[in-house]
């Protein structure tokens, strides 16, 4: 027991020590953030790199950083600025520079040195970094981008990150880079910032980035120029960066000419791009190198998987391949390659079923070896297809390998980097060393398109005999190729489409001459084209393309594919043991004088600068530091980690091997240990548990609508046919649909209709169009299956293909780069037959039968359609619901009506219009997304506007039907919904749902029961239904409508107490009118409906306020909301009968006689009609005036009308006369008809006012909001009664 007690003990303490020093470590991590900027011009970025150290440490300390940079890159400039101070480095050999470093440390001195380990691993070294100090480090490198094959695209890659690789540094760098990974660690936090600026020669037709959400903006003026940020404030540096450009116009063979004049030299990039169309195919064998070590866990191996399966699938018939798989060891699925057939594509596809990430480690070079062993098939051409996450340090022997044997069995190798941090220099220069091409796939990219994309390449015809002669611009001599550094120097292997760079170096400006280029086709024909170069661009005083040429002329030295390695004298020195070395020396030479003289780093120089001690306090400081012995002897070293862990792999896991295998363990390293098949089917089934419980918890509460979450159903269709979609949830769809269409494609490309009938047709097509085939087809089985089974066979075939390659285009168009290869088989195969046994084109049949179907939905869906354009739900599920969106989706709306019926909140009209809502929605949906005939086009329109109208008129009377929609869309477009969405709705008020529901009950219980056909209210119905609501409640405790008594106890408190308040204003009018009312019924009657109205409009306006107070925040459209739920249109009835009343003058005895004022009434209304008149004269004054003015303005007019008329006619005399008669005619008028009209105006005001001013007041009183009850407000109250009639 003491020795387990000790034992914990002692683990805990290591534990705790061990976070405890991390923790102190991760104080002191000087790196702070990573600042990025670059500029891309076509097919060449320069990138410009800024890294910021701060030592948080009390420490004067040593900064270690390791970090990864684009494999093509030529780092050109590194500098630090401190201080305020730029220092900027020079090329130095690596144990010089090393040297260098270190002395100047130890006087005191800060040096900053930057070191390659790799192509792609570069290492920063900060010296004498003080406490608080900080440092900008900077590096500017150019690098030509990934073009990938892909028609007018090019990828911009900014790796960020080193995940762990597997294996040992053998790197034999003489420098300060620290061996093996780097440090990681989950608690760092370093930050990116980026600027992208695009400046292409043609239009960009897009940039999109499959790493990080990003901002991009295209210029309005230029769309050749760009630029590009990170949409997040806060992007940390813990995956690479990966922007997609296509920019038209891109491929197109071209020359860019570049001088420097520090050199007094010209640096030529040659663009190179055949064209040439060809339609025949090669003969291939194609071998898969397969990583399934750990690192190529999760989403890497199912991506690999799906690509894997449509890859088989859409190989050529005639065709030969096979299957290795490597991690520790390796294992082929087959002796060697072997006749593509049903059969062996059936065993290729459970064996991509059973890989995992279980095969330890990543021994790449001895697969290769096996592969390279095997004899090619004769006639046959060798294409290797290499997918590998590339993380490994071992990169040189297995280049080597590749390169060597390439040339041998005149192979090809495609390489495909899957994750987010992989070896650019493993993945690009594999695939250049075996004549072949490199793809980079991250997550959220489809591997599919791209391994098809090579696959087109891989049957295309190469290009091997051609030669590129080089002459001086402007003249026709041909520059020898002893002056000349060019790169590649063995012109590569070319493929039609495809995009090749070819850098050349002189002392004179050099263009290439017409290029002839010979394509060799299967038959031994040959065919020629030539390329001319008319864009021809110049560039002075330049440094980019210099850069990138001596870039390329290095590495052609580290890959053994420079000038010297064809040269006879390495030839020879190769044959002899002892000249090997010599000859390694003098290559190495070679690159550290390029290096040196084109100051771009390489393997064997570095970057060195140095910050010299300037003043005295600087000199004191470091004698001081010298002295005092609790410094130590050495500066104080902090190796900058890496941010996370970015891959987990358990090496001591080895899956049970059912395949043969060799066993190739490279070193002690590793230990293989083979575990029992049931600990591995646990561990498994644990996983997949996890995984599918992370999902639930991740998910919320949600009903998928698809019944399995990896199974393509009904559901997955109308997904796809929807155009406003979720993208992430549409392409899963589509995704579901085309992997299980695919896994029923036979190795000649037919599709059998027996294996498409229930997995793919029912839910694409319904049961029945299901049902119809397969009827068909019984029926041929029943009279030829036994005479003449081949008939059946191929009846059952023609037919399943030629469905398959309609649902290929109707509903996988945006894949058809995917699918292009597996629908040309399929289309060959039909076509085959066609020409063995003639037969119609059951093309044509099928889609008859297509738009019969959809015809017969019309048909329905009209019959089934409601009087007001509607159709509701329940009546749809059954016949149209379950077929078309699956009975998850149909159960589901189903449920929710039934459950929103027993809510105290939700009336039946309420749900019938829910009802009707959704069956008008979904089927909506469905008429927008089908296709339709010609024919049945235009009456598709016209039930679409029918339901689109009655939609609208809905949502606007019941704003909540507006909220529901967008809920209702958002389902359709993600495939799932919300529990209890309608439920929800109907308690979605966030004041009392039940006061509203109460008070709704009220007005149509107690106010609107009682309303006549006319629309007024007796003071009779609203009391004596008063009293039965009374009653009722005091008797049994229950509320009218369906509500109990102590849910709506307030509101039958309230309404009483406002009927009565009201009712001392109708009392008090009453008794001060009894005396002058006669026994005259109709008069009486008059006064109760009169009163009884005025009451009911001031309770509905009451109820409305209280109702919209607390639900206004959920209120869109206010008058919509009270139409729909407060019954306005029965209470605007009511107000019409009492505008009516006060203006039918036969009413106007009866409100006279029994309405009297008295006397300061009276002085107040004489006070405001002797105000009108004063008011009424003044307007009259002024229009007078306003008359007089115009009238004299027209008679001078006149005058001189006139005045001129006379002189023409020489009667001036006779004119002036008339005018002055006519003048003297004209005033008399006027003066007539002024009296006239103020003494018609005088009698209408008089009859006006006694008629009609009472009853003005009455009606605009109506309107009003009622006065708030108040003690003190009697009296006011009651003269407004007066002032209302």
């Amino acid at each position: 027991m003491n020795y387990f007690l000790l034992f914990c003990f002692i683990f805990v303490r290591n534990i705790l020590a061990q976070l405890y020093n991390e923790s102190d470590i991760l104080q002191e991590i000087p790196l702070e953030k990573v600042v990025v900027h670059s500029e891309i011009k076509d097919t060449i970025a320069e990138v410009y790199v800024q890294q910021t150290y701060i030592n948080n440490s009390e420490d004067t300390i040593e900064a270690l950083y390791k970090f990864p940079l684009d494999s093509e890159a030529a780092v050109e400039s590194f500098e630090a600025d401190i201080d305020g101070q730029s220092i900027y480095a020079k090329i130095y050999k690596n144990d010089e520079a090393s040297k260098l470093y270190e002395q100047e440390l130890e006087q005191g001195n800060m040096a900053f040195l930057l070191d390659e380990e790799y192509k792609d691993v570069f290492q920063v070294s900060i010296g004498n970094l003080k406490p608080k100090q900080k440092v900008y480090i900077k590096l500017t490198y150019v690098t030509e981008l990934n073009t990938g094959n892909e028609n007018n695209k090019v990828t911009f890659i900014l790796p960020n990150i080193i995940a762990p690789r597997y294996g040992n540094n053998n790197s034999k760098v003489e420098s300060k880079i620290f061996e093996g990974n780097p440090k990681y660690s989950n608690n760092v936090n370093y930050t990116l910032d980026l600027n992208v600026e695009l400046e292409m020669s043609g239009k960009i037709n897009s940039i999109e980035s499959p790493s990080h959400e990003i901002i991009k903006n295209i210029s309005e003026k230029k769309n050749n120029v760009a630029t590009v940020t990170f949409k997040s404030d806060t992007v940390y540096l813990e995956k690479d960066f990966i922007l997609d450009i296509e920019v038209e116009e891109l491929n197109i063979s071209k020359v860019l000419i570049e001088y420097n004049e520090e050199l007094k030299s010209y640096a030529s990039l040659l663009t190179l791009m055949p064209n040439l169309i060809q339609n025949e195919q090669l003969k291939v064998e194609i071998i898969f190198l397969i990583d399934q070590s750990g690192s190529m866990h999760g989403w890497k191996l199912d991506y690999l998987k799906d690509a894997l399966t449509l890859f088989l699938k859409s190989m050529p018939v005639d065709s030969y391949f096979n299957i290795i798989t490597f991690g520790s060891l390796y294992e082929h699925l087959f002796d060697k390659s072997v006749k593509y057939s049903e059969e062996t594509l059936k065993t290729a596809i459970n064996l991509i079923d059973e890989m995992d990430a279980s095969m330890g480690g990543t021994e790449m070079r001895d697969a290769l070896e096996y592969i390279y062993s095997t004899e090619v098939p004769e006639g046959f051409n060798r294409s290797i297809f290499l997918l590998t996450d590339g993380e490994i340090w071992d990169v040189d022997p297995v280049i080597d390998l590749v390169r060597e044997n390439t040339a041998k069995q005149n192979s090809v190798l495609y390489t495909f980097g899957i994750g987010k941090s992989v070896s650019h220099y493993l993945v690009s220069s594999i695939a250049r060393n075996g004549n072949g091409m490199s793809l980079f796939v991250t997550e959220g990219e489809r591997l599919e398109k791209k391994v098809l994309l090579q696959l087109k390449n891989v049957l295309v015809p190469y290009i091997q005999d051609y030669t590129i002669s080089w002459k001086e611009k402007g003249t026709s001599t041909v520059v020898e190729n002893e002056k000349i550094e060019q790169s590649p120097f063995k012109l590569p292997l070319m493929r039609i489409g495809s995009r090749y760079s070819i850098y050349a170096i002189s002392d004179k400006p050099l263009v290439p001459s017409p290029i002839e280029i010979t394509y060799k086709f299967n038959d031994g024909k040959t065919q020629t084209e030539t390329i001319t170069f008319d864009q021809i661009r110049e560039l002075k005083h330049g440094k980019v393309i210099h850069s990138l040429a001596a870039s390329n002329l290095i590495r052609d030295l580290e890959e053994g594919t420079s000038k010297i390695h064809y040269s006879e004298e390495y030839k020879k020195r190769v044959e002899s043991d002892e000249q090997i070395s010599k000859m390694f020396d003098t290559i190495k030479e070679k690159i550290i004088e390029i290096s040196t003289k084109y100051q771009i780093m390489s393997r064997f120089t570095s970057f060195l600068c140095i910050k010299k001690l300037e003043d005295d306090n600087d000199k004191t400081n470091k004698e001081e530091d010298k002295n005092d012995d609790s410094l130590g002897d050495q500066l104080k070293k902090v190796i900058i980690p890496s941010k996370g862990f970015p891959m987990y792999r358990e090496r001591s896991y080895q899956k049970p091997l059912s395949y043969k295998k060799k066993r190739t363990f490279m070193g002690t390293e590793f230990v293989t240990r083979d575990i029992p098949m049931e600990e591995a089917n646990s561990a498994n089934v644990d996983n997949e548990a996890n995984e599918a419980k992370k999902k639930d918890e991740e998910s919320g509460k949600e009903i998928h609508f698809r019944e399995n979450e990896n199974i393509f159903d009904i559901s997955d269709i109308n997904l796809i046919k929807m155009t406003n979609a979720d993208l992430v949830e549409r392409e899963k769809s589509q995704r579901l649909l085309f992997n299980s269409l695919i896994q029923f494609q036979l190795f000649d490309g037919s599709f059998k209709l027996s294996d498409l009938l229930t997995t793919i047709i029912g839910p694409i097509y319904g049961e029945e169009f299901s049902s119809e085939w397969k009827k068909e087809l019984d029926g041929i089985k029943k009279n030829y299956q036994e005479a003449y089974p081949d008939i059946v066979d191929q009846f059952d075939k023609l037919i399943g293909t030629s469905i398959a390659c309609v649902i290929l285009t109707d509903y996988l168009g945006e894949l058809q780069s995917e699918w292009e290869l597996v629908k040309e088989k399929s289309e060959k195969w039909i076509l085959q037959k066609q020409k063995q046994n003639p037969i119609q084109d059951i093309r044509q049949k099928i889609l008859i039968s297509i738009n019969q179907k959809k015809e017969h939905l019309l048909k329905v869906l009209h019959s089934l359609q409601n009087e007001d354009g509607s159709l509701t739900f329940t009546t749809l599920k059954d016949r149209v619901m379950d077929s078309y969106y699956g009975k998850v989706l149909s159960n589901e709306w189903s449920k929710e009506l039934k459950a929103i019926q027993g809510t105290t909140s939700a009336l039946p009209s309420q749900i019938d219009q829910f009802n009707k809502y959704l069956g008008t929605a979904l089927t909506l949906n469905i008429l927008k997304n089908e296709k339709f005939e010609e024919g049945f086009q235009q009456e598709s329109e016209k039930m679409i506007q029918q339901l689109e109208t009655w939609i609208l008129t809905t949502e606007t009377q019941n704003p909540i039907f507006s909220r529901f929609h967008k809920d209702l869309e958002s389902s359709l477009q993600r495939n799932r919904k919300k529990t209890s969405i309608l439920y929800n709705y109907m308690t979605s008020f966030k004041g009392d749902t039940e006061s509203f529901a109460c008070y709704r009950d009220i007005l149509k219980d107690q106010l609107l029961s009682g309303q006549e056909s006319d629309g007024s209210f007796t003071i009779s119905s609203i009391l004596g239904k008063l009293k039965e609501m009374e009653e009722s409640h005091n008797s049994s405790s229950g509320g009218s409508g369906g509500n109990d008594g102590s849910a709506c106890q307030v509101e039958y408190q309230l309404y009483p107490q406002w009927i009565n308040e009201w009712f001392k204003e109708v009392n008090q009018v009453v008794e001060k009118s009894n005396s002058e009312l006669t026994d005259d019924d109709s008069e009486k009657a008059f006064v109760n409906s009169l009163w009884g109205t005025l009451v009911a409009l001031h309770l509905h306006k009451e109820i409305s306020e209280e109702v919209i107070h607390f639900c206004k925040e959920d209120i869109v459209d206010m008058e919509a909301f009270k139409y729909e739920f407060l019954y306005q249109r029965k209470f605007d009835k009511a107000q019409k009968w009492i505008e009516l009343c006060f203006n039918d003058p036969k009413n106007v005895p009866f409100l006279s006689k029994w309405w009297k004022k008295n006397d300061d009434e009276k002085e107040e209304e004489e006070k405001e009609e002797e105000k009108e008149k004063v008011q009424q004269q003044q307007q009259q004054d002024d229009h007078k005036e306003e008359k007089d003015n115009k009238k004299a303005e027209d008679k001078s007019t006149s005058k001189d009308r006139r005045k001129k008329e006379k002189e023409e006619e020489d009667i001036e005399e006779v004119g002036d006369i008339d005018d002055d008669d006519d003048n003297n005619t004209d005033d008399d008028d006027d003066k007539m008809n002024e009296s006239k009209e103020k003494e018609q105006e005088q009698k209408k005001k008089t009859t006006a006012a006694e008629t009609t001013d009472e009853s003005k007041r009455a009606e605009t009183e109506a309107s009003q909001p009622p006065p708030t009850p108040d003690k003190d407000n009697e009296k006011s109250k009651s003269s407004t009664g007066h002032d209302e009639l």
